[in-house]
């Protein structure tokens, strides 16, 4: 991973436990950054696939770079958390009986987990309940962000709406596609409380309303529920179907927005609190 600074030239270049050259170690194949906070702490997430080398639950290991990390089972994926290595020495995380390790989070293994990289603190949630968990970059609890919401549950009629949308303007995806993948949701199955967790400059929490994958629908539109750095709520915004977040300033959102004739233009909108 190599780092710029403002003027574009070469900052730093580091290591991770991670390799991306198709060479796997443990079972950790191919990696994709997932981001990083201000604390120096990188996170990186990867598919596993066999045959090959498995990797060892709840026992520390440590990657020929000298990076200690320890890996949790849950379905094909995993998820590595690594330290930053400087010199010598690679930063301690945390503890497992007495013994340096790099944390790995159950959460995010979950088909409805969600995660978001803040400047100070990492957001991971399950969509399944609204419950957000906020964790500094050692992965110790800061925080518990709960909305008290009945949930809602999926209705044929529901699904038969979304069909009829297949093959139209509201849908980018090719019909037979689209309703191939619906034709695995049944009705009667919870919807999830949320799409999408974003972070902006200074420490905010932006948390979508749910709305169907992008495989079946575009939305007219996507409410956000912003939250303060106490985890309280701000502010709702709303997004249209084609913006694009480009940046979620400090007081400020950069959007890319598509209108009906695909003419793309980059608008800023201040933040401000009446």
């Amino acid at each position: 991973m190599t780092f710029f600074d403002d003027e574009i030239s070469v900052e730093a270049t580091r290591s991770s436990s991670c390799r991306v050259d198709g060479w796997y170690f443990n079972g950790v194949a191919i990696c994709y950054f997932g981001g990083f906070t201000g604390e120096d702490a990188a996170f990186w997430y990867a598919t596993r696939r066999p045959p090959g080398p498995q990797m060892r639950t709840g026992i520390v290991q440590r990657t020929p770079a000298g990076i200690r990390y320890l890996g949790l089972e849950s379905g094909d994926s995993i998820v590595v958390v690594d330290s930053i290595p400087g010199g010598g020495w690679a930063r301690i995380m945390q503890s497992f009986d007495g013994t340096p390790y790099l944390w790995s989070v159950p959460e995010i293994f979950a088909p409805e987990g969600h995660w978001a990289f803040g400047p100070r603190l990492v957001a991971l949630g399950e969509s399944s309940r609204y419950e957000i968990r906020l964790r500094g970059s050692s992965g110790e609890l800061r925080r518990v962000l709960r909305v008290s919401r009945e949930p809602e549950f999926v209705t044929s009629a529901q699904l038969d709406s979304i069909r009829s949308l297949m093959g139209t303007p509201a849908s980018i995806s090719p019909k037979d596609l689209a309703l191939q993948y619906l034709d695995d949701v049944q009705a009667g199955g919870q919807i999830p409380f949320f799409s999408e967790l974003r972070f902006d400059d200074a420490g905010r929490l932006w948390v979508a309303d749910y709305v169907p994958p992008r495989v079946l629908l575009l939305p007219d539109t996507i409410w956000w529920t912003v939250f303060d750095r106490d985890a309280l709520p701000l502010a709702r915004v709303a997004t249209g179907r084609s913006d694009n977040i480009l940046e979620l300033g400090e007081d400020h959102v950069l959007l890319r927005e598509t209108d009906e004739m695909d003419v793309q233009r980059v608008a800023m909108y201040r933040i401000e609190r009446e």
